[in-house]
């Protein structure tokens, strides 16, 4: 009866034993935080990555950047994406057509002269400027 005994209380001790190591309490692990916070920040990234920037210059009509920022105001002006756009009417040119038909042709204006350059003095003497000698024409 006593080895009976003796192995009851050894089993419960060995229970006990291995329910105290396998104990969690309910403070979390640090490493299973750190891993908790940097796959959130790796689902964040790859949302934001998927997502397009948005734009502060007002001209797209869902605030993400389309790209309509690169346009001059001329183009925005009359860009098929602009609400507020300005109708051209479209210029049909023929051989008769005037250049600029609201305007009366404008003479050009008379050029005005250049002062020239004041020319050196020839030599008064031949010790100043020496001539060159001149090579004779062959016959």
């Amino acid at each position: 009866m006593s080895t009976i005994l003796l192995l009851v209380v050894l089993c419960g001790a060995i229970a006990l034993v291995y329910k105290l190591m396998n104990h969690k309490d309910n403070t979390p692990d640090p490493l299973e935080v750190m891993e908790k916070e940097a796959k959130e920040a790796i689902a964040a990234a790859e949302k934001a990555a998927k997502e397009p920037p948005k734009c502060g210059c007002g001209r797209s009509p869902t605030g993400y950047c389309v790209g309509l920022h690169k346009l001059s105001e001329a183009e925005w002006a009359i860009s098929d994406k602009n609400p507020n756009r300005v109708e051209v009417a479209p210029v049909v040119v023929t051989a008769d057509t005037p250049a600029t038909p609201a305007e009366a042709p404008v003479e050009a204006a008379p050029k005005a002269k250049k002062p020239r350059a004041a020319k050196p003095k020839a030599a008064e003497t031949a010790d100043e400027k020496p001539k060159k000698p001149r090579a004779k024409k062959a016959k």
